[in-house]
């Protein structure tokens, strides 16, 4: 995004540049590195990396932030395990390693210590000298982040890739109910659109306003920037994997998805008589502080990882039952537990389902039903998707999800009567 600087703006950034020696002074030939044009026309040459506490001299809040980060204290997290000089862990730890004008050493260089602005955005010597000219770069790719997010000390990029997350995209464009609307919750652009006006669409036969090109990215969930939230979370732990997996106000008559935070909080589903159903709720709902991440973002560290036992990061966001579940019930309980609930909603949804199949004689054809009827297959059909698309077997709220099971058998059967 290209900002519009005031003049006074403009002057100040380029005044504290000159100011911390981040202009001119690189040498008789000016040279940039990389093949970039110096300066911005003046005769001055540019340096390249200029440092985060630079771009703090008009970036004030996004600095601010920034160093509450892990990121503003890479640097000492190696020094403290005595691998300051081992130039694998460098790279990822530094501004501009390996490159001209980059990051040589800590006494040469102290700048560029840490994981800076000019990691993410770019570095930032034409920058500083024009803004509008030069401006920075910003990417919503988990590219980006996977550049140092790997390997088997840290595979959150490797894992990622495995995700769901990394294939949001791609799964509505492919499946028949696909459509813009979906990209709400499956595209970067615009989850992280901020009530902006963007118009995005997926690429399909038509021609956008502009094509979605990211799924659920790092930065989707992550702020680069900081947040007062864990990990740099955008919402505390316990509701961010919720803001999307809702099927929100959808009612009887219409068709559930992602009805994991319906089912997990114990609401949305209907009794028989039509009225919200509010619990009752399983230990999950409460006791769990971390909620989803409990078991989705379970994250495991072997005392020395391996390419052949890494670290698991927790990001492919699949359960690892039962170690995640080692807080409250013993391996054996955990297995047996999910196998027990697994068992009892599968079968109550396969007997459901019969009264949804044309070609099973328990079939009912809403069509033949009256107005009053038609209400009670709605709810029994609500029910019965909410439960489904759930797709947690029981787990998230076994009670919640007997419960409804239960109603919408008892008005499927008053119909067939």
């Amino acid at each position: 995004m290209v900002t519009k600087w005031s003049g006074r703006a403009l002057i100040a950034c380029t005044l504290a540049a000159l100011v911390v020696g981040c202009v001119g002074g690189v040498g008789d030939s000016g040279d940039t590195g990389d093949g970039d044009t110096p300066g911005d026309g003046d005769g001055m040459a540019t340096v390249r990396f200029v440092g985060s506490q630079v771009c703090s001299q008009c970036h004030r809040s996004q600095h601010a932030a920034w160093t509450t980060t892990a990121h503003s204290d890479a640097w000492a997290t190696l020094v403290d395990i005595g691998q300051d000089t081992n130039e694998r862990c460098i790279a990822c730890h530094s501004v501009g390693y390996g490159r001209e004008g980059g990051f040589v050493d800590a006494t040469t260089t102290p700048q560029l210590t840490d994981v800076g602005c000019e990691n993410c955005h770019g570095a930032g010597g034409e920058h500083i000298q024009n803004p509008q000219q030069y401006p920075l770069t910003s990417s919503l790719s988990s590219d980006l982040c996977g550049g140092c997010h790997q390997g088997f000390h840290h595979p959150t990029f490797e894992q990622w890739q495995e995700s769901g997350h990394a294939k949001a995209l791609e799964t509505i464009a492919e499946h028949p109910y696909g459509r813009d609307s979906c990209l709400e919750c499956h595209a970067a652009e615009s989850i992280l659109s901020q009530g902006e006006d963007v118009v995005l669409a997926l690429q399909f036969d038509q021609t956008p306003t502009a094509v979605a090109e990211n799924s659920v990215t790092c930065q989707v969930c992550h702020g680069a920037h900081g947040t007062p939230n864990e990990g740099q979370l955008r919402a505390p732990k316990s509701e961010l994997c919720l803001t999307c997996h809702t099927t929100g106000n959808t009612l009887p008559g219409g068709q559930p998805h992602h009805a994991q935070r319906e089912v997990l909080l114990g609401v949305r589903g209907r009794t028989a008589s039509g009225d919200e159903a509010i619990g009752p709720n399983s230990p999950h709902t409460t006791a769990v502080a971390a909620r989803c991440a409990q078991c989705h973002v379970y994250q495991e560290h072997p005392e020395d990882p391996t390419r052949e036992n890494p670290v698991n990061t927790g990001h492919t966001f699949s359960p690892v039952i039962p170690n995640s579940c080692s807080e409250c019930h013993t391996e054996t309980q955990a297995t047996q537990l999910k196998q027990a609930a697994n068992a009892e909603i599968e079968g109550l949804l396969a007997s459901l389902n019969r009264y949804l199949d044309e070609n099973d004689s328990l079939y009912i054809d809403p069509e033949t039903l009256t107005e009053e009827q038609r209400e009670d297959y709605d709810i029994a059909v609500f029910n019965t998707h909410l439960v489904e698309v759930d797709a947690s077997g029981g787990v998230h709220n076994l009670d919640y999800a007997r419960t409804l099971l239960e109603t919408a058998q008892s008005l499927f059967q008053g119909l067939s009567n």
